[in-house]
């Protein structure tokens, strides 16, 4: 059993964890530029606008995209990292790993799904509405054979 910190102590680490969280916090989901996808897109859809369309998911939807969001897709460079694969390499494109970034931006597969999507630009990223997100991801076919486990 740890040994408690005296008070003033502990009311001092409590104010500073407080403070180092609200830090990591306003620098996630700032107004500033990043160029990870994932967070644009979780500061995005952070915001109070897109509440009812996440609390309206089904259970399956729901699944597809907080795993996307939460970077554990079924996609071969997560596959990879977890040993159920031997490459992480897209299968798709034959190009770079296929990770999220990958998916949403750069795979030419892809292209035509992000196409009727009506989104591709990393800069369209900024104004991507959850439905599209999700409507992209069922369009693909990515989460098949992971939807089909249950």
């Amino acid at each position: 059993m740890p040994v408690p910190l005296p008070t003033s102590h502990y009311k001092a680490g409590k104010a500073t964890l407080s403070s180092k969280l609200k830090e990591t916090r306003s620098s996630t989901f700032s107004n500033g530029s990043t160029k990870n996808p994932l967070l644009v897109l979780l500061r995005l859809f952070s915001l109070p606008a897109h509440q009812k369309f996440f609390l309206n998911l089904n259970r399956r939807n729901s699944r597809i995209m907080c795993s996307f969001l939460d970077n554990k897709a079924p996609l071969r460079s997560f596959l990879f990292k977890i040993g159920e694969i031997n490459s992480p390499h897209c299968h798709l494109c034959f190009g770079a790993d296929q990770d999220n970034e990958h998916i949403l931006l750069h795979c030419l597969a892809l292209s035509p799904h992000r196409n009727d999507a009506k989104f591709g630009p990393a800069n369209a990223i900024r104004t991507l509405k959850p439905s599209v997100l999700l409507n992209f991801l069922l369009s693909t076919n990515i989460y098949h054979s992971y939807l089909d486990t249950d």
